[in-house]
Formats: structure tokens, C-alpha cells, sequence
């Protein structure tokens, strides 16, 4: 949404001199390098574009330019192909005016010959200047006060700085994927930042994700990607969150897709696959600390997507991040330790790929165990202080920021009788007590599971003797969900099975059963859904008989 009244309320007083916001320095840049003396003035409009503006005070003109180019499709057919922007706020890689004078400067999508040549036409850009203009995109192009420090900005071109990433690294290859930048951002000496940005996939069909690989810096805490289009609790409208660079971390009205705490790669078994829906929106969440006490950090991530053809995989993987947010740790050197379970819902199995834990600096030790049906701790089936997550390494070494991911083959078969215990150990010799927070000064107790809540078509499963929820083999069940995706109602129809009492059961993302109905099956059973019991997303169905899984599908809630 473009926020209009600023340019207006910073014009210089007869008593003040307000300081220059971000878009008053790159409206300077454009009037010195590509406005009055070159092309693109409100006379030429070269390319059908004035950077000049047009209006009879400094900040009407500054307005008018705004008008311009924050989110107008630009005249360049084979730019707007791209779907960019002139200027895409927030992302300066699908802006065609920042590729216009990247010219080298950055290597992300870099210029076609359809798109013309580099600019400005005469004369250059500095590094300093192109910077400024990627930094009031990245933050979001406000025609008013932002985040940009522009005195960071100086110094890491002036003295020098640190790079968190030297080069871009190799995007996936034409039809295999697509990468995503975040930044990048800067941070002065002895300083932490986390911020989350607002990443619009632009995705035009339903899609596979079968692989993550995720660049960063030593410097980054960690990177998390959360995604709106699969709503938790309640759901929530990702076009009122502002574009751009921002702290205000929350949680809510977002789903868990990905962690890591460096630079990683993520491949799933074959035959699962993340799922992603059209236009997919993500919000991407990066945290970074400088341990220089001289130097600017420039920080940035790269997350390459890699993608297969939709209707490839048997089943969905799915993520869910576990914290404990009850972990008051005095400062008495000693080690204190914190249990939490993690119950399954009712009548669910969870068949677990991977795990990871997180702890901040005073963490030493994170385990995972089954839980048994009494509440007791069963088998260790996580160990943060073993290599690979192993339990069982004859000397522990406990690195935590970097945590072990460990992998199951056969998934590990979570149920209801059973689920988890998360055990954590922390030994606070610092300064002052601490308790659960976002700051590295502060502690965690978080753990990540990848799962499926179902087994069939994947190559690596292989043992289903002990499953609560058994498949049938070679099942008849002739299931059909329509229409899908539901707006007002649908029908589910059952067909292929013996007449029985038969249980349909519908659970949302987070495996929270939402509806579970009985019903006498005479050969065929249509059953209404209502998409007014229901939140907008994503939703699993399966039918049980004896205990027995008849068969499943998904379908999505979009009111």
C-alpha cells in the first residue's frame, strides 16, 4: 500500500532543517544522474518514465516520481515478463529500475538484451549510490522515514567492512527452481539484528519442493522461513504486512517451513515433497550479530528452491516448530534442566523424517526421547551433542549453533500412545538470570520436526508393522473431493469398500483434529463439507475403519 502524506510533511521549515529521509537522497540520485540533464525527465520520459517529476514544488515533483515507479509495471515488455516492478518494494532483484543500474554490481537476474541497455546512459553510478538505492528498496521504498541507516551505508564504502557472503551463489538451473535474497542489510560494530521481510513467491500453480539449499554468513544466528498461505491460528491477510525490512517479530498467522543456523542443504526423501500453493507468501526471518568491534557487517542470505513437476510426490512434507517458552535460568553456574512433552493429537501419527533442536549461548545439552505410555522418558531418539544427532557417541560435543539435523530411515512412527519428551540443559555463568527471548542474550528451547502423516510411495520407508494407524495394502477405495479448492461446500464420496461403520476424520496443518464424523457405510457414502466450520487453508482427510486407514487426500479452504 503506498503511504502518500509523507513527501509532503518534510519540507524544510523556515526555523528547521529536517534531515533528508532515504527517498529525498534517491530522488537527488536520480535528478544528478538520469533526470534533468539525461533522459527520463518529465519532458523526455525516456522509456515512458520521468524521474524528474512533474508539479510546481520540490515535493510534489518528489511525489509525482514516487507515483511513478513504486509498483508500476515497467514499459519494457520482456522486464514486465518477470513480473517486475519498476520498483518492487522490498525486493531489489525484481526491481527493474535497481537492474537497470546494477550494471555488475549485483549478479541477481542479471539484464537481458530484451531489456536494454544498463543506465544511466551517460555518465556512472558509484557503488555508494546504487547501494543507497538497493537499501531504500530492500527496506521497503518508503516515500518517507525507514529503517536505512545511510551513515552504516557511508562507512562500509568508505572504510571498508565485512561481507557476510563474498558472492552470489549459483541459482538453480532454468526450470528447476528459483532463489531468493534477502537483503542485504548492515549492522555496526557490536551489534545484533533480526528482522523479518515479506517475500512474495508469485507462484502460478500448486508446487513441489523437493529441495532447500540455504546460504549465510557465520555471522547469522539462524534463518527461518515461515509461510502465510497455510494459516495458523485463524489465519492471517500477509497484504497488511508492510513490504520490506522490519523487527516486529511475531509469530502469528504464520506456519513453520524451514530452519537452519548455517549453511545448509535440505533434500527430501523421494516421494515427499513441500507443497506450496499459487501465490505463496512467505515471510523470511534473519538474525545476525557483529562480532567486529570496528568493522560494518553487510548481512544476506540466498535460498535456492529447488522444484519437480506437480503431482510427482506421494505425500506432503510438513514442518512444525516446538518451543518451551518456560525456561526461567538463574546465573548460579549451575546446570538446570527443563522437560517438555509434545503431545500427538487425538487418533494421529506423525512419521518423523527429521529433527533439529536450538538453544542460545548457555545451552549444553538437548536430547529427544520417546515417550512412553505412562509419561515416562523411552528410547533416545535425538542427541544434539552427537554427530548426525546419533544418541550413543562416546564423547559429546555440543556446538550450539550449530545442532545436528538427524534423519530417519524408516521414518520414526510418533503416535498418540507415545509422542516426544525434549530435555535441555543450561549452565548460566553470565551476569544476570535469564528466561525464553529472541536476543542472543536471551535463551531457547525450540526443536523442528519434518513429517508426513502418511507413508505410501516413499522409497525409504520401509517398516509399517508398528503403526497405530495401519495401511491397507492394495486398498479398492475409490475416494473423490469436489470442487477442491472449497469456497462454499464440497462432496466427499466413498466407494470401494465393504459395508462397515466407518470414521472420517479432517485435521488441519498443525495435525489438530477439526472434525471427525461416524457413519454406517452401505457401499457408496457422500458426506457435504462446509467450508464455514472451517478457517481458509490447508486440510487433511483420511478414513479409518477398525483402526485401519481406508485412504486420504488433502483439500484447501479458500472462502
Amino acid at each position: 500500500m503506498k503511504t502518500k502524506f509523507t513527501f509532503l510533511s518534510i519540507l524544510l521549515s523556515a526555523f528547521c532543517v529536517q534531515a533528508q529521509t532515504t527517498a529525498e537522497v534517491v530522488y537527488n540520485i536520480f535528478q544528478t544522474n538520469c533526470a534533468t540533464a539525461y533522459c527520463h525527465s518529465n519532458t523526455t520520459k525516456a522509456g515512458a518514465l520521468d524521474l524528474e517529476g512533474a508539479g510546481a514544488t520540490l515535493a510534489a515533483k518528489q511525489l509525482n516520481v514516487y507515483d511513478n515507479i513504486y509498483k508500476v509495471t515497467p514499459a519494457n515488455a520482456a522486464a514486465a515478463a518477470k513480473d517486475n516492478y519498476i520498483v518492487y518494494p522490498g525486493d531489489p532483484y525484481r526491481s527493474f529500475l535497481f537492474r537497470k543500474i546494477s550494471n555488475g554490481f549485483s549478479d541477481d537476474n542479471p539484464l537481458e538484451a530484451s531489456e536494454g541497455a544498463h543506465m544511466p546512459s551517460a555518465g556512472s553510478l558509484s557503488d555508494y549510490e546504487k547501494e543507497v538505492i538497493r537499501q531504500w528498496i530492500v527496506w521497503g521504498a518508503n516515500d518517507g522515514p525507514d529503517g536505512v541507516d545511510l551513515s552504516l551505508v557511508d562507512d562500509y564504502y568508505t572504510n571498508g567492512g565485512i561481507e557476510s557472503i563474498p558472492a552470489q551463489i549459483a541459482p538453480p538451473a532454468a526450470g528447476e527452481g528459483f532463489q531468493i535474497h534477502l537483503g542485504p542489510f548492515f549492522i555496526a560494530p557490536d551489534a545484533e539484528v533480526e528482522y523479518l521481510s515479506k517475500y512474495e513467491t508469485l507462484l502460478d500453480e500448486e508446487t513441489e519442493i523437493i529441495k532447500f539449499q540455504t546460504e549465510m554468513g557465520t555471522f547469522s544466528h539462524h534463518y527461518i522461513v515461515y509461510n502465510y498461505s497455510d494459516p495458523a491460528g485463524g489465519g492471517f491477510d500477509p497484504d497488511v504486512v508492510p513490504y520490506g525490512l522490519r523487527d516486529d517479530i511475531g509469530f502469528d498467522g504464520k506456519s513453520f517451513v524451514l530452519t537452519e543456523q548455517y549453511s545448509n542443504t535440505l533434500e527430501t526423501p523421494e516421494g515427499t515433497a513441500f507443497k506450496w500453493d499459487p501465490n505463496t507468501v512467505l515471510d523470511l526471518n534473519s538474525h545476525y550479530i557483529n562480532y567486529s568491534s570496528t568493522q560494518v557487517l553487510k548481512c544476506e542470505v540466498y535460498l535456492n528452491v529447488y522444484t519437480q513437476d506437480v503431482g510427482t510426490a506421494n505425500q506432503t512434507m510438513l514442518s512444525q516448530l516446538i518451543p518451551n517458552t518456560n525456561i526461567p535460568i538463574p546465573n548460579n553456574g549451575q546446570d538446570i534442566t527443563f522437560n517438555y512433552p509434545f503431545n500427538i493429537p487425538t487418533n494421529l501419527n506423525l512419521y518423523v523424517w527429521g529433527v533439529v533442536a536450538h538453544t542460545h549461548q548457555y545451552g549444553k545439552d538437548f536430547n529427544i526421547y520417546r515417550r512412553n505410555i505412562d509419561g515416562s522418558k523411552g528410547i533416545q531418539v535425538y542427541d544434539a551433542g552427537c554427530a548426525d544427532g546419533l544418541p550413543g557417541c562416546s564423547v559429546e560435543d555440543f556446538d550450539y549453533q550449530h545442532l545436528p539435523f538427524r534423519f530417519y530411515e524408516p521414518f520414526l512412527d510418533v503416535n498418540l500412545q507415545e509422542g516426544v519428551i525434549a530435555e535441555a540443559t543450561y549452565n548460566n555463568d553470565g551476569p544476570a538470570p535469564v528466561g525464553w527471548g529472541l536476543t542472543s542474550s536471551d535463551e531457547m528451547m525450540i526443536f523442528v520436526i519434518f513429517f508426513t502423516l502418511d507413508t505410501t510411495g516413499i522409497a525409504i520407508y520401509e517398516d509399517t508393522t508398528s503403526t497405530t494407524i495401519r495401511e491397507r495394502i492394495n486398498s479398492e477405495a475409490n475416494i473423490n473431493f469436489y470442487p477442491n479448492p472449497l469456497s462454499q461446500t464440497a462432496t466427499l464420496t466413498l466407494q470401494g469398500v465393504d459395508p462397515a461403520e466407518i470414521t472420517l476424520q479432517i485435521v488441519d496443518i498443525t495435525g489438530k483434529l477439526c472434525e471427525e464424523t461416524i457413519f454406517d457405510h452401505q457401499g457408496k457414502s457422500e458426506l457435504t463439507i462446509d467450508a464455514k466450520n472451517f478457517n481458509n487453508g490447508i486440510y487433511f482427510y483420511r478414513f479409518l475403519q477398525d483402526n485401519i486407514l481406508l485412504g486420504n487426500g488433502k483439500f484447501v479452504v479458500n472462502k
